[in-house]
């Protein structure tokens, strides 16, 4: 039985040791994935931000060709000519609001991603340490059924 224990007490390092290794390779994957999930997630805000810029620099242009025709028509600034300065306004926003709707859906996706590899590499890591206690106890029970013989 003197064989035994250091046996055992080797398999259970090894294991151990394995265990570890996992648990590293695991935090490498969690920390690349979150690299990366904030990397698309800067990309939407940036795209985000341009295309605000983009749709301001388009509403304040045309506002200005509608006051301007407005101004050669000889129409006054007040009534339906703000009406009309205030659809546009509210058509901008609207794009805007979908726009962000859209982003909102897009990083929601990335965090769900994100969040469901973690869980995978949590339950891979808990497979394998279950998967190697099995097998430690396996052999022990093996070496214990070859030194009582």
């Amino acid at each position: 039985m003197g064989g035994f224990v250091p046996a055992a007490a080797l398999s259970a390092v090894q294991m151990s040791i394995s265990a570890a290794q996992q648990e590293r390779q695991a935090d490498a994957a969690r920390g690349a994935a979150k690299a990366e999930a904030r990397s698309k997630i800067a990309q939407i805000n940036a795209a985000k931000a341009a295309e605000d810029r983009l749709r301001n620099e388009r509403l304040r242009r045309a506002q200005a060709s509608q006051r301007a025709q407005f101004g050669s028509a000889g129409i006054a600034s007040g009534g339906s000519a703000q009406a009309v300065l205030a659809g546009l306004s509210k058509e901008a926003a609207l794009t805007a609001a979908e726009q962000n709707r859209l982003n909102a859906l897009r990083i929601g996706q990335i965090n769900q991603q994100l969040d469901w590899q973690r869980r995978k590499n949590l339950l891979e890591l808990s497979n394998y340490k279950s998967t190697a206690a099995f097998d430690l106890m396996k052999q022990s029970a093996s070496n214990a059924n070859l030194l009582s013989n």
